[in-house]
């Protein structure tokens, strides 16, 4: 979500340093660090605001944040062009922030809530028969609510230590992380994806280092991508884990990449090969799809 009026001066000066990584949790081995950001193309102007990213049977899947339509928008990733548009016809969307799913249902979350303003978060669940199906409208299946059973703070600013903005699914569960604007940590939350209201605390909290907007898994690799950024540049995190997704197992860094102009990234996803996308909203640059290159050793 376009959270702040983006001052790009210091970001502009910073663009002609290499990336780099950093440590942000310590772990008895090492995972390589993630490789380039690539450019793929640019995407549809109608996706300005393009906040998570979903990889489904070929296509990827996005939406628009922030009061946007209840809609989600499969775009072609050679050209960026929207190929088909799916509405949510008893859906709203206050703060759609990233989107999910398992064998059955998509799960879209609107969840994004920078200045702590709403007391109950929601995660819409839908058929994903019916979005492959090409249907112009559909219905979601269920709601699944949260709350936080936690002390919530926030910093001069007023943004939140409980913004949560990222979500993947495994399992019977859904995880979500937060995108703490107080301290930059990264706190995991996990809910049963069976619609109802949940009250959570978190089950791990890790000094990322980062605004997280966006996750993703790959059960093919036992391995978790965040996306975020500060100081509007753009971070990834690759991690390795056990039997928990939310517990860290192996890796523990993260890359920075001064892209030149700065860039607001929100969505993720993994291909069926264990590729990541990483997309960018609009901002001095177009909204852009990026694809990482090969991890560095």
């Amino acid at each position: 979500m376009r959270n702040l009026p983006i001052i790009f001066g210091s970001i502009l000066a910073v663009g002609i340093v290499s990336s780099c990584s950093y440590r942000f949790y310590s772990t008895g081995c090492e995972k390589p660090v993630p490789g380039n950001l690539i450019k793929y193309s640019n995407i549809d102007s109608s996706l300005a605001e393009t906040s998570g990213l979903l990889y489904l049977d070929g296509d990827i899947w996005t939406f628009n944040d922030s009061g946007g339509e209840a809609a989600l928008y499969c775009f072609d990733r050679g050209s960026g062009s929207v190929i088909r548009k799916t509405i949510i016809s008893n859906a709203t969307n206050t703060d759609w922030e990233d989107i999910a799913m398992d064998d059955n249902y998509i799960y879209v979350a609107d969840v994004g809530n920078n200045f702590a303003t709403r007391d109950t978060l929601v995660i819409y669940r839908i058929q994903k028969s019916g979005l492959l199906s090409g249907d112009p409208t559909l219905n979601h299946n269920g709601i699944i609510s949260l709350s936080f059973d936690e002390v919530v703070v926030r910093n001069s600013r007023g943004y939140s230590s409980h913004d949560c903005e990222a979500l993947f699914a495994y399992g019977d569960s859904l995880y979500l992380f937060s995108k703490n604007w107080v301290d930059e940590s990264t706190s995991v939350y996990v809910i049963p994806s069976i619609p109802g209201h949940y009250h959570v605390k978190h089950r791990y909290r890790y000094e990322a280092r980062i605004l997280v907007t966006g996750a993703d898994l790959f059960p093919g690799k036992n391995q978790v991508a965040l996306v975020g950024y500060r100081n509007y540049l753009p971070i990834v995190i690759t991690y390795g884990y056990g039997d928990d997704p939310g517990q860290i197992e192996c890796g523990g860094k993260a890359r920075i990449y001064p892209l030149r102009g700065g860039r607001q990234v929100e969505g993720i996803c993994f291909d069926p090969e264990g590729g990541i996308y990483v997309s960018s909203e609009r901002s001095l640059q177009k909204q852009t799809l990026f694809k990482l290159g090969r991890s560095l050793r």
